[in-house]
């Protein structure tokens, strides 16, 4: 996310991928399930696929490059849906998905007969510019046995006809039950349900019994190779990603990986080798031990190219509400975020996978082996042993402790202090805003608020009374709005991981006007506003774009305590209209239009707005700076003004 943040059309000569749809039914399987057979629609494929092989005895341990581990800035996770039919279903056409926001337009025939889909399956086209969800899917035909797969998945009315591309070529159906190789993720053509975390294995009690969907960003990471028969992928990916370069030397930007491991390329089995002890990583949550003990027993394959410095992971999509639901904060972000980022870098690649030594080979096995369908198919292969107690994790996770959620759209959410002495950030120069959001209405190339040479108007933004040096009051806050010229740097935008190392960081002891310093602590951008005496209440003037959205964002008090909490906010025009405000954010202008830099009279006509946001400081301490989040979910995360009251 990406997330992959878009989805990519392989050329027709390699194998067309993709998938679609949503877990209806998600159940964990029971160990009475386990025992006396496997259900397909919970655990799928045979216990000898690429997703259900433990790593062997055998398995041959390489790194990912001469230059050092996978270091990633963010996690997010890459949603999959999983649609389950029946008779009654009615069958509907599939198009061709069009562009960004333009998914549900399109009149082209795919070329396949047309496909059971339950009448009231929607899935909106959300995507946008600078957000082009994969939404691979996977849809089990009412034969309970065949996978139709498609990405990118779009039905924006019940009833109404599908969007998307067909995974594996015209016709081609994947058999739930079968090895669960070709399919969606147009990165690699691998399964597009195959290694997806399920509703249950996150937040239950028993283990994760597969190996991982993972994705890093492999023009960073990954290697291609012009003069190689396979170029950017292996065994058993079909493909590489049409990202990738057609030149030797995948790594192609900077900073990159130098020297990265030929064998790192789309497919590879990455996993944690057995020497390293769960313990001695002191992870802080319990969802990352399983994550961790999931990587060293059955590895995660490389299936995508995220575009960005970030590793995702797929997962099921009721699974990250369900994951909110128990953890607070959206998968990805809090201490799990932490805790995999630290696990990411463990990974190495399995050297000797492949198909007639999946997961590395040898006589024993890390985990015990899927058992078999309910009609006795599917299971070990012959001779097959269980397990080699002496390469067991030295440590299992426990139960998911108890969370009270914190409201993730219609309010502002609560804060979840840790309270641990911190060092006071130290200015050491200025370092000034660093994206532009502001021009005027005959010259809009003069700012670029979100990618695509859209920004604010300076004359929309006067005529609700905001302009340059001008204090706005909103919810009893006194804002100072940027006091700079139109067309230079006038907010922060903290997410944009290409360039940005560090979450950026607002330091609360000055006045209220807004001058940026860095804080040497933390590396990011400090802005001085003055708290009020006795504030409770630190508010943000911002907006997202190509969002919403939602991050964690730290307050550090003079004292040295810190406090974690979310922030979000809505994107700026709520996605050409299409969303509701959401994130808790209250609307402090809207405008009716922006400037648009490749329209030809300058502006686009959609109702563009400015958002407020607050959080609830802790009681009887002064607020000393804020650091705004290192990675968000999606999009673009921008502040002009912060404000206390």
């Amino acid at each position: 996310m990406k997330q992959n943040m878009r989805w990519r059309l392989i050329a027709l000569s390699i194998l067309l991928v993709a998938t679609a749809g949503a877990f209806f039914t998600m159940k964990m399987p029971s160990a009475t399930k386990a025992v006396n057979g496997r259900d397909a629609t919970t655990w799928p494929f045979a216990a000898t696929s690429i997703w259900n092989t433990p790593i062997g005895s055998g398995a041959a341990y390489v790194p990912t490059s001469a230059s050092g581990p996978i270091v990633v800035q963010g996690v997010t996770p890459d949603p999959v849906y999983f649609v389950q039919t029946s008779s009654s279903d009615p069958k509907v056409p599939l198009y061709q998905a069009g562009w960004a926001g333009k998914r549900c337009a399109s009149t082209t025939p795919v070329g396949f007969d047309p496909i059971v889909m339950p009448n009231d399956f929607v899935l909106p086209d959300d995507s946008h510019p600078g957000y082009t969800p994969n939404n691979a899917s996977a849809i089990l035909q009412p034969d309970g046995r065949s996978l139709i797969q498609i990405e990118p998945l779009a039905r924006c009315k019940a009833g109404g006809p599908a969007y998307g591309w067909l995974a594996c070529g015209w016709g081609h159906t994947e058999d739930i039950e079968g090895e669960g190789i070709c399919g969606a993720h147009f990165g690699s053509s691998l399964s597009s349900i195959g290694g997806m975390l399920r509703k249950g294995e996150l937040t239950g009690s028993g283990p994760i019994h597969h190996a991982l969907s993972i994705e890093f960003w492999m023009r960073m990471y990954g290697y291609y190779s012009a003069s190689s028969p396979n170029h950017g992928h292996r065994w058993p990916a079909l493909a590489e990603d049409a990202y990738a370069p057609t030149t030797d030397g995948y790594c192609s930007l900077d900073p990159c990986h130098s020297k990265p491991n030929p064998s790192f390329t789309e497919g590879a089995l990455l996993a944690i080798p057995p020497a390293v002890d769960l313990n001695s990583l002191h992870l802080q949550t319990d969802a990352a031990k399983k994550v961790f003990t999931a990587l060293q027993n059955y590895g995660g394959y490389q299936v995508d190219d995220t575009g960005w410095n970030v590793g995702q992971i797929s997962i099921e999509k009721s699974a990250l509400d369900e994951f909110q639901q128990s953890y607070g904060y959206p998968f990805g972000a809090g201490a799990f975020g932490d805790d995999v980022k630290e696990i990411i870098q463990k990974l190495q690649i399995v050297d000797n996978n492949g198909p007639d030594s999946i997961g590395g080979g040898g006589a024993t096995r890390r985990a015990p082996w899927a058992p078999a369908f309910a009609d006795g198919t599917g299971g070990p292969p012959a001779g097959a042993q269980n397990p080699d107690p002496t390469v067991q994790p030295t440590s299992q996770p426990t139960t998911v402790p108890a969370v009270t959620p914190t409201p993730a759209a219609t309010s502002t959410p609560a804060p979840t202090p840790t309270v641990t002495p911190s060092p006071t950030p130290a200015p050491h120069g200025a370092a000034d805003r660093n994206n532009k959001g502001v021009s005027n209405t005959s010259q809009p190339s003069m700012a670029d608020y979100d990618g695509w040479g859209n920004s604010y108007s300076a004359q929309a933004l006067q005529a609700e009374g905001i302009a340059a040096g001008k204090t706005i009051t909103f919810n009893g806050v006194a804002f100072a709005w940027p006091d700079v010229a139109v067309g230079t740097e006038d907010n922060y935008q903290t997410n944009n991981m290409l360039h940005h190392k560090h979450g950026v960081v607002i330091d609360v002891p000055g006045t209220n006007s807004a001058t940026a310093q860095t804080g040497s602590n933390v590396g990011g951008i400090t802005l001085s506003v003055s708290p009020v005496n006795g504030a409770t209440t630190l508010a943000f003037l911002g907006s997202s774009t190509n969002g919403p959205s939602v991050g964690a964002v730290t307050v550090t008090y003079t004292d040295g305590t810190q406090q974690k909490v979310l922030l979000g906010f809505s994107d700026w025009t709520l996605n050409g209209g299409h969303a509701k405000v959401a994130q808790g954010n209250r609307v402090v202008a809207k405008m009716p239009y922006r400037n648009a830099a490749k329209s030809n009279d300058g502006r686009k006509v959609v109702a563009t707005y400015l958002f407020y946001n607050q959080i609830a400081l802790l009681a009887g301490k002064t607020v000393q700076s804020v650091t705004l989040p290192t990675v968000v979910n999606q999009g673009h995360f921008h502040v002009f003004a912060v404000g206390t009251k």
